[in-house]
């Protein structure tokens, strides 16, 4: 998380829990991919402690730069690609699929920028404010394109879900871009990601009451089954 150590090894173990019950939540092949999200937020705030433990302790500074790279691969280039590939298994209807590809095309053509990027361009993080700052010296004239296929990528697919509670992460997503720009923008790529465990609760909630409609739909179906049984 973007506050501090402390903050961000406390994410990564809160979202790692969640993470487990939200995949024994899941009864179905194409439930585990949105169920295993959390673990990807948990990873995420894991590997932002080490960024601030590089930036904090001498003793970890030979990692700060393969922690950068790490923090930013899945901040840019995995969520891209994943969230889309989790709504996209996730989503029944056939019409509602076909526009989620299409977002998840946006996702791996901004996801290959975004490696070609940080390893090419200067990447560099610092504190700045209490929150970590990452400096990326990607090509100016198309940073607005890449951030437009990135939001694309991430707030489209939940969107274009039948399901009002994954709707409601691409909101959420949606909403905590627009405050992080407004009031946290030197710090945008680490503030926005606190957002992930407000969204690894949603997942949760999805797959519980998936499955507390499939029970309630199983109970019905045997009273039916039994009054059948039942002579008059």
């Amino acid at each position: 998380m973007c506050f501090s150590t402390t903050a961000s090894v406390g994410a990564g173990v809160a979202l790692g829990i969640l993470g487990v019950i939200s995949v024994k939540k899941a009864k179905e092949p194409s439930e585990y991919v949105l169920a295993a999200l959390p673990f990807l937020f948990s990873i995420q705030q894991f590997t932002e402690g080490a960024v601030w433990m590089s930036l904090t302790h001498n003793s970890w500074e030979g990692l700060r730069t393969a922690a950068t790279i790490g923090f930013l691969i899945i901040a840019q280039a995995l969520w891209p690609l994943f969230l889309p590939i989790a709504i996209l298994r996730f989503e029944k209807d056939p019409l509602r699929k076909k526009i989620i590809r299409l977002f998840l095309g946006a996702g791996i053509v901004v996801a290959c920028y975004f490696l070609y990027c940080m390893f090419t361009f200067g990447i560099n993080a610092s504190i700045l404010n209490d929150h970590i700052f990452y400096k990326l010296d990607y090509p100016p004239s198309l940073i607005p394109i890449a951030a437009g296929f990135y939001l694309t990528a991430t707030i489209g697919p939940p969107l274009a879900s039948k399901n009002f509670k994954v709707q409601m992460m691409g909101i959420l997503i949606l909403i905590s871009y627009v405050i992080t720009r407004l009031f946290f923008q030197p710090a945008l790529v680490s503030v926005w990601c606190f957002f992930g465990t407000a969204i690894g609760i949603l997942i949760y909630v999805v797959l519980s009451e998936k499955q507390t409609s499939k029970r309630n739909f199983a109970m019905a179906i045997n009273e039916k089954s039994r009054d059948k049984q039942i002579p008059d």
